[in-house]
């Protein structure tokens, strides 16, 4: 807030970036974002980091030659490694302790786009979230030179209170964003324990029943039903989660520490790990270690504004529109004062200084 107040002091005229928008009322969408890029090295950090999770617990699978994201010149590269270690799986198999291997994907948006378009470089079959039982049950041929993939979406995650936990199929997404107190999680419950990771890239709103409490993880522990690695929470939420097992956020030097969901043990050492500890990747800034590739769509997406912008007239009114509607709109801050769509900025700036009050 004080960056902002200074901002309004000097009168400078302040351009969100991810605020920039298509110009149509309905669904506007942002047109300089980077979900893709979180999506994208979530995936592939989370991959490495479970080959030396496993690694750890004496089980060695294809992954542990995975790379972290940073390791890569280009997107490019990554991927062609990826596809590397999808063949290494096809030909050596996984490990049969670990099987089925299923890869669950929260989420609809750019972020779970980012995450398939890298598990998709893998042996993989996609399953329907209900069918997931089936792989479990006497006489499936599980596949052990592939991945199983898995979407989830809110009818996956939430139900009405006063509802079966089978009714999703009636989930109407529109009735749940203005009747959030209606609605309970059933997904750590009903889903959870047939997931061997989960990919978390699905927006998430505080009033929002969680849809993984630390009770859920525990339970399950205890009754020997959770069979959880770990999870990526490219959504990283923080202080407030959508998933309870999220402590902390971690750095791209040091990406993980394993909890404990018995007693929510934290460990950043992979040699001081309990037996039942899971893996939790949480770096809030992942696009910054595709910088080449980041950088390139952000210059893509930002270029073609430039001129209009720099040419454009400044003091001047709100009201003048000499800048493309794009731009116009994302502007926060004009002549000292929040711009209409932002005045709500205000209360949270009365917070820290009384001349906003």
């Amino acid at each position: 807030m004080p960056a902002l107040d200074d901002i309004l002091k000097k009168n400078i005229r302040l351009l969100d970036y991810e605020l920039i928008k298509e110009n149509k009322e309905i669904l506007p969408q942002r047109l300089v974002a980077f979900g893709r890029f979180a999506g994208i090295v979530g995936a592939i950090d989370f991959l490495q980091g479970l080959g030396d999770f496993l690694m750890h617990k004496k089980i060695y699978t294809p992954f542990l030659h995975t790379g972290y994201s940073y390791m890569y010149p280009s997107l490019q590269f990554a991927k062609e490694r990826i596809s590397q270690v999808g063949r290494m799986i096809a030909q050596r198999n996984i490990n049969s302790k670990l099987l089925p291997v299923v890869f669950a994907v929260s989420g609809n948006g750019r972020v779970s786009g980012g995450s398939i378009e890298i598990l998709e470089l893998l042996p993989h079959q996609w399953i329907e979230p209900d069918d997931l039982p089936s792989l479990f049950k006497e006489g499936s041929e599980v596949k052990c030179n592939k991945v199983y993939l898995t979407k989830i979406e809110h009818k996956h995650m939430y139900c009405e209170k006063d509802k079966n936990d089978s009714d999703h199929k009636d989930f109407n997404k529109e009735h749940f964003y203005s009747n959030k107190k209606e609605y309970k999680s059933i997904f750590a419950k009903k889903y959870l324990p047939y997931i061997s990771a989960l990919f978390h890239c699905m927006y998430w709103d505080p009033e929002s029943p969680v849809i993984i409490k630390d009770s859920d993880a525990r339970s399950l522990a205890e009754d020997g039903d959770l069979r959880l690695f770990g999870i990526t929470d490219i959504t990283c939420d923080v202080p407030i989660s959508s998933i309870e097992l999220l402590k902390k956020t971690t750095t791209i030097e040091n990406p993980f520490y394993t909890i404990d969901p018995k007693n929510s043990k934290i460990e950043h050492d992979f040699k001081k790990m309990s037996k039942d500890a899971i893996l939790y990747h949480a770096v809030d800034h992942l696009p910054s270690e595709l910088p080449f590739d980041s950088s390139n769509h952000f210059s893509t997406k930002l270029t073609p504004f430039v001129k209009d912008i720099l040419s454009s007239e400044y003091p001047c009114e709100y009201s003048d529109k000499h800048l493309p509607a794009e731009i116009h709109n994302a502007c926060e801050t004009w002549n000292g004062i929040l711009c209409p769509k932002y005045d709500y900025l205000y209360k949270e700036l009365a917070k820290h200084f009384n001349k906003y009050k």
